[in-house]
């Protein structure tokens, strides 16, 4: 028997295999139409949308066609009647598979709703078509997604009101559904950028592998969007590189949400993509309630990935994947890459759990252990490194202390804050070594500032410096309970004991990092 298809396409040779249950295809055997039934899952390329039914497939298609006609004729069989049910047919027969009708498409200049003229396909694959167009009526750009099928149940309004309902940098603005042939179309914000699957193929065929800080800034990204998808009520049930974009201004952009289902729905159809589909997905035991644990369980393996290069279970066919998904030990990302830090390496473990309740319980809960990771590892480096912040609304003076550092210490890494907000942003993500602080600023001030990076547990690891005018003796003894371990007063000694201060502040780091 001929081996099913690989999950990545042969015949694009760029998108990987989902496994799709739709109505509206048919198969043909030996010249009779049947309908195909809809929980058959059919492997469909999720770039260029095209089918492949390969023996393992075919074989197992004759025996649902045939259970299929015998349901159907069990369903219309009253005490008086009846029904023979056929045999299946035989395993020679002669068998096409095609969709009833074909897919919609658009012209290239084809005016859309009177406004909207297409200009190029961007992306074909199994749910719809994205064509860039121009909204003339506005003078943009615009996406516009046509579905794989005019079946009213396959219909795209679902998937924008989903959409719109959620407000968040990592979604799709839904601008319009519109009417067109008789089709309804969604028109979408246009998102330029790479695909996440692209950018880890781009590392694999170099050879490079993603650092810690930048597998951690992806998943941050992922993770935040999945917040929002689940806050909303809903689970995305396709979450894999080839739909997440990596768009200008780091922004991290969920794409293709035509498999989502309701939170507290229960699933009807199974579909997904076999390197990133959860065990419970092919089980069709996902409970109402639990369909974001499967966004989590496809997090884990784009976790796994980015860190190693490839997913944790790569099988020679679909369903020898689904099956080790099921059935395999999770693999151990640490013997793969040893510089994988433990607590991220628990993390991915856990979100691979096989059973549901073993994942961690919310993307909320996994987003929060990744952001305490990533802010760690920024201490860490800033531990490596002499580093300043300067906090003065005054760019003048800032820019006299930044000089008077750099003299003291040539190869410290000076930056500068002009308010205490941007202070705190810039603490939050680095904690430097030395800050010197004025304490007089407009919006967040030096005593607001240093209360915040105390409750935030982070004033211990800064030595902080104030410098301001006169301050009296309570002045002081309140800044030393905040952290505040010197201060300096603006007077014309002020130049000297900066440079003091950094010189010794310098030695002391040396110290502490050689010890």
């Amino acid at each position: 028997m001929t081996e099913a298809p690989d999950i990545r396409c042969s015949k694009c040779e760029r998108g990987s295999l989902l496994l799709v249950g739709q109505l509206g295809r048919q198969v043909v055997i030996d010249g009779s139409v049947v309908e195909v039934p809809r929980d058959f899952l059919i492997p469909t390329c999720d770039h260029c949308g095209a089918e492949h039914l390969h023996e393992q497939w075919r074989s197992s298609l004759l025996k649902a066609v045939a259970n299929a006609r015998v349901a159907a004729l069990r369903s219309a069989r009253t005490d008086k009647m009846s029904v023979y049910a056929p045999a299946p047919p035989p395993e020679g027969a002669t068998m096409t598979v095609k969709r009833s009708g074909e897919p919609p498409s658009l012209a290239v200049g084809e005016l859309v709703a009177g406004t909207y003229q297409v200009l190029r396909v961007l992306g074909v694959g199994g749910m719809g078509t994205v064509y860039e167009a121009h909204d003339r009526a506005l003078n943009r750009r615009v996406a516009l997604k046509v579905p794989q099928s005019t079946s009213p149940e396959l219909s795209l309004r679902k998937e924008a009101q989903a959409l719109a309902a959620i407000r968040h940098r990592s979604m799709v603005t839904v601008y319009a559904v519109v009417m067109h042939r008789e089709i309804e179309l969604l028109v979408m914000e246009l998102i330029r950028g790479t695909t996440l699957h692209e950018h880890i193929q781009k590392h694999v065929r170099a050879r490079q592998r993603f650092t810690i800080g930048e597998v951690l800034d992806t998943l941050i990204g992922i993770a935040e969007g999945l917040a929002a998808v689940h806050a909303s009520g809903i689970a995305h049930r396709d979450v894999k590189p080839a739909n997440i974009m990596l768009a200008p201004g780091d922004r991290t952009v969920l794409m293709d949400f035509g498999l989502f289902t309701a939170e507290f729905e229960r699933l009807e159809t199974v579909a997904g993509s076999p390197e990133y589909m959860a065990p419970e997905i092919y089980a069709a035991t996902v409970d109402p309630g639990a369909g974001h644990l499967v966004d989590v369980y496809a997090l884990g393996v784009i976790a796994y990935e980015l860190l190693t290069g490839h997913p944790p279970y790569r099988g020679v066919n679909a369903i020898d994947t689904l099956g080790l998904h099921a059935r395999s030990p999770i693999p151990d990302v640490v013997a793969e890459r040893q510089d994988v830090p433990a607590e991220l390496a628990a993390l991915v473990v856990e979100m691979l759990a096989k059973a549901p309740g073993d994942r961690p319980q919310g993307s909320e809960d996994v987003l929060g252990r990744l952001r305490a990771m990533r802010a760690r590892l920024e201490r860490g480096r800033s531990r490596q490194k002499f580093t300043v912040l300067i906090v003065d609304d005054d760019r003048d003076f800032a820019e006299t202390m930044r000089a008077l550092v750099r003299a003291a210490v040539p190869d410290a890494e000076v930056q500068v804050a002009r308010d205490g907000e941007a202070a705190l942003s810039s603490v939050t993500k680095q904690v430097p070594t030395v800050m010197l602080l004025d304490l007089n600023m407009p919006r967040m001030n030096g005593l607001e500032l240093c209360m915040a990076m105390r409750g935030a547990g982070l004033a211990a690891e800064c030595e902080i410096i104030s410098v301001n005018g006169a301050a009296t003796p309570k002045d002081r003894e309140l800044l030393l309970r905040l952290g505040v371990r010197q201060s300096l007063t603006k007077t014309p000694a002020l130049s000297r004991a900066v440079v003091d201060l950094m010189q010794t502040s310098r030695r002391r780091w040396r110290t502490a990092a050689a010890g």
